[in-house]
C-alpha cells in the first residue's frame, strides 16, 4: 500500500478544543517488538506529492476526451474529433459541448447548402457557429472562422451594396474579419455606393476604424449636403467626432445641418475636399467660401459673401477667432 495512504487509514481524529489531556505512557514489552518502516510515520501525511493526487473531474474519460477533442479541432482533424466525440455522446453532462463540436465540424468541413447563400451563410455563423468556436476554443476560435469567412469571400464576387441585407456583401464580411480598409476597398467596387445615405453611412463608419481620414471627411461632407439627417445620426455616434459634434451642438440648432463642413473648416481647421464650382447646393458654396475666408479671415468681401449666405455662420466664425486672440 502507498505509505500516504497507510498514514491516512493510522489517522485519528483529534479535539482541537478539548482540554490537553496527559497520556500515560504505553507499557513496556519485554518481547522484542518489529520496528516499523518510517516511512509510516503520520509526519509523512504532509508530504503528499502533487502526483499522488487525482482530480476525478478533470481526469475523468469524458473530460480526457473533450480535451482531446479541442486539440484535434485546434489541428482541423475532423476524424479525431467524431472519434472523441463518440466517447462523449455518452456522457449526458456533454450534451451542449457535443452540439458545439458538431458547428465546429461545420466550419472546417462546411457541407451545409447554407455555405452556398453569403446572406444566408453569415448571419448562421454570426448567431450560431461562432459563438460555438468561442466556447470550445475560446481565444483560438478565429482559427475556424476565419478560413470560413475568406471562403465565402472567394465565391462572393463583386455585388452592389444592399443596406436590407449588408450581411450579403463582401465589405460586411472584411469587417467582420477586423480589416476595415478591405472592407472600404469592396464597398468602392460597387459604382453606385456613392448615391445611397446607407451605403454613405457605413463608408463613413468603415474609414473611421481604418484610419482613412480624408475619406471620412468626404463622407460626412456629402451626407451633410445630401442626407442631413443621416449625417446628424451618425456625427452624434462617431467617437473621433464627439468634440466638434458637442461645439455644434452648442449653437442652439442655429446653423443648418449643410453649415456643417463650413463651419468646421472656418473653427476647427478641418480640410474638406472642395466641391465642383458646378455644384449649387447651399452647402457646397458654403464650404466654398469658408475655404477661402479661412485662408484670408480679414478679406471683407468675403466675409460680405459668408454673410449674405448664413448670418449665422459668419457670427460663429467670429466668435471663434475673438476666442483665439483674446
Amino acid at each position: 500500500m502507498h505509505p500516504a495512504k497507510s498514514a491516512l487509514l493510522r489517522c485519528e481524529t483529534l479535539d482541537l478544543f478539548a482540554a490537553a489531556v496527559t497520556t500515560r505512557p504505553a507499557p513496556t514489552s519485554s518481547l522484542p517488538t518489529e520496528i516499523e518502516p518510517q516511512v509510516d510515520e503520520p509526519e509523512f501525511l504532509f508530504r503528499i506529492r502533487p502526483d499522488d493526487q487525482l482530480d476525478l473531474f478533470r481526469n475523468s474519460p469524458a473530460e480526457i476526451a473533450a480535451n482531446e477533442a479541442r486539440r484535434a479541432l485546434k489541428e482541423l482533424a475532423v476524424d479525431r474529433v467524431r472519434k472523441q466525440l463518440m466517447v462523449l455522446r455518452k456522457a449526458p453532462a456533454y450534451v451542449h459541448f457535443v452540439a458545439d463540436c458538431e458547428r465546429c465540424v461545420e466550419l472546417i468541413e462546411r457541407h451545409d447548402p447554407r455555405w452556398v447563400d453569403t446572406a444566408i451563410a453569415v448571419p448562421w455563423i454570426e448567431a450560431e457557429l461562432w459563438p460555438a468556436a468561442s466556447r470550445c476554443l475560446q481565444r483560438e476560435a478565429m482559427a475556424l472562422v476565419r478560413p470560413a469567412l475568406l471562403a465565402l469571400l472567394e465565391g462572393s464576387g463583386e455585388r452592389p451594396f444592399n443596406a436590407q441585407c449588408r450581411q450579403a456583401h463582401p465589405s460586411y464580411v472584411w469587417q467582420l474579419l477586423d480589416e476595415p480598409a478591405q472592407a472600404v476597398a469592396a464597398l468602392e467596387l460597387d459604382p453606385h455606393w456613392r448615391d445611397q445615405a446607407d451605403a454613405l453611412v457605413w463608408h463613413a463608419q468603415l474609414s473611421e476604424q481604418a484610419q482613412l481620414h480624408e475619406r471620412v471627411l468626404a463622407d460626412i461632407a456629402e451626407l451633410c449636403l445630401s442626407w442631413p439627417d443621416d449625417a446628424e445620426s451618425w456625427l452624434s455616434s462617431s467617437g473621433a467626432w464627439a468634440s466638434r459634434w458637442s461645439a455644434w451642438c452648442d449653437l442652439d440648432d442655429a446653423l443648418p445641418m449643410h453649415a456643417f463642413p463650413a463651419w468646421c473648416r472656418l473653427t476647427r481647421a478641418c480640410e474638406f475636399a472642395l466641391p465642383p464650382a458646378t455644384d449649387q447646393r447651399p452647402g457646397a458654396r458654403l464650404l466654398r467660401v469658408a475655404h477661402e475666408l479661412a485662408g484670408n479671415a480679414a478679406d471683407l468681401n468675403l466675409r460680405k459673401a459668408l454673410n449674405a449666405q448664413c448670418q449665422a455662420l459668419l457670427a460663429a466664425f467670429l466668435a471663434s477667432r475673438a476666442v483665439r486672440t483674446g
